[in-house]
């Protein structure tokens, strides 16, 4: 039979503090036994036993059905918690030409009172062109960079300064600043940007300037780049006038012939982005009177490249220079004509080389094809006519297919819209884009700085590290 006491002492010990374990102590200190609490007494530092009718305690403000104090408190210390532009992406991707209209806001928050100048949008338009110093007398070759501002356009949304006061007091929270940049009807030129060569650029950005102790802080948002493309080649639009072909393709390679081309491009200038047939015939002959028997030699294929043509000029040292580029934008292959006397039964000699290389079909323009002229660069485009000569008699040329490469450029204007004339921008006289105030669909707001304040809501979720849905 169990003892009834010592059960009890088993249970009251559940509720008892194991004892802690020895102090240390130095080696000459005497040891001072521990002392054990007593059986029948409960330690005060003991757990209270649970009652399971009982329900906890709310010992958080959470548990309180109420908000935590840290939700109360602002989500940043920083004095300007943001600014920013906000442009609609339908705006920020698209391609902007002659007579748009690019619709922004200023965003602008606050945490604290803040003492402030002014705050303005600025619209930058400028060219930058590089040019290898031909007068330079150094072995290696110099290049020098020449810049051109194309316009300098400034807009102030908010003024501090308007009453005379010279500084005014923006209160804590979000203030949205909507203005429209208007581009007037000329055609600027094209962005542009090539490695080595020139570089066109159109940016906006906004300023927010405010005083300091010392000295006036300018805080700037990161610019946006507004991509503008001309409307109209000031050459006009597309006719139903062919443009002949008629020239001699000059080897890479001393070969003794030529080859003979001739053909047409069904219309003159071509539109971006559109189709035009092409129509041609190649044929090799003697050149020079070097005694090489044509008839050893047939074209065997071609490919029509579209090449664009940068020419960039500039002053360096007081004397005007000029160079050109030349990129190829489009490669597209020549598929020859079968003659109708070739037996469709025999693969063999449908294969073989004729005397006369025919292609007729079509060729595809790039939409992205923009030509322009500015005081410093000229966009042009040409159509590069390549042909590859076999020789009838090698072995060698026959079974690897080598063959040497004759080419011929052709000039080909192009216009990115089938509209009437247009002349330059710089042969309309000065026009600059206007800035004004207010914006398409959004007016000028102001929302305090609060846990309704869009801005704070962000950043609380942005410290707790869930994002906003």
């Amino acid at each position: 039979m169990a003892n009834p006491e010592l059960s009890q002492a088993k249970q009251q010990s559940r509720y008892t503090l194991q004892p802690p374990p020895l102090p240390m102590r130095h080696p000459r200190q005497p040891h001072k036994p521990q002392e054990t609490p007593n059986p029948g007494h409960a330690s005060p530092t003991a757990p209270v036993p649970l009652d399971p009718q009982q329900p906890p305690k709310p010992t958080s403000d959470s548990a309180r059905g109420g908000h935590s104090s840290a939700d109360a408190r602002p989500p940043t210390s920083d004095r300007v918690a943001e600014f920013r532009l906000d442009i609609p992406d339908g705006i920020r991707n698209m391609t902007q030409h002659a007579g748009a209209q690019i619709h922004g806001s200023v965003l602008l928050t606050v945490t604290k009172p803040t003492r402030a100048q002014r705050i303005q949008v600025r619209f930058l338009g400028r060219q930058r062109s590089q040019l290898q110093d031909a007068g330079s007398q150094s072995p290696i070759a110099s290049f020098v960079t020449v810049e051109l501002p194309l316009f300098d356009r400034q807009l102030t949304l908010w003024d501090g300064d308007a009453d005379g006061a010279g500084a005014g007091v923006l209160e804590p929270g979000t203030l949205r600043l909507p203005f429209t940049v208007a581009l007037p009807e000329v055609e600027y030129p094209a962005t542009v940007r090539r490695e080595g060569v020139c570089r066109v650029k159109y940016s906006l950005w906004a300023e927010f300037e405010r005083q300091s102790v010392f000295c006036d802080r300018v805080l700037k948002t990161p610019k946006e780049e507004i991509w503008i493309s001309p409307r109209v080649y000031p050459g006009g639009g597309p006719s139903e006038k062919p443009l002949r072909i008629d020239a001699e393709a000059v080897p890479r390679v001393e070969s003794g012939i030529v080859v003979r081309v001739a053909g047409a491009v069904s219309q003159s200038p071509v539109v971006a982005g559109g189709c035009v047939g092409l129509h041609l015939e190649a044929s090799t002959a003697v050149g020079g009177g070097s005694g090489v028997e044509p008839a050893r030699y047939t074209v065997r294929g071609g490919r029509a490249v579209v090449v664009e043509r940068m020419d960039v000029r500039g002053l360096i040292r007081g004397f005007e220079q000029s160079q050109f580029h030349r990129t190829d934008v489009w490669v597209q292959p020549l598929k020859p004509v079968q003659p109708d006397s070739a037996p469709a039964n025999n693969a063999a000699k449908r294969t073989e080389p004729s005397a006369v290389f025919t292609s007729n079909g079509s060729l595809r323009i790039p939409v992205e094809l923009c030509p322009f002229e500015s005081k410093q660069l000229r966009c042009r485009y040409e159509m590069r006519l390549e042909f590859d000569i076999v020789d009838s008699r090698s072995l060698l040329d026959k079974v690897t297919r080598q063959s040497h490469l004759y080419s011929v450029v052709v000039p080909m204007d192009v216009c990115t819209a089938p509209v009437g004339v247009r002349l330059p921008w710089w042969f309309e006289g000065p026009a600059e884009p206007g800035l004004r105030a207010g914006g398409w669909d959004v007016e000028r707001a102001f929302v305090a700085w609060d846990g309704n304040n869009p801005t704070w809501m962000a950043l609380a979720e942005k410290r707790k590290g869930t994002p906003m849905v």
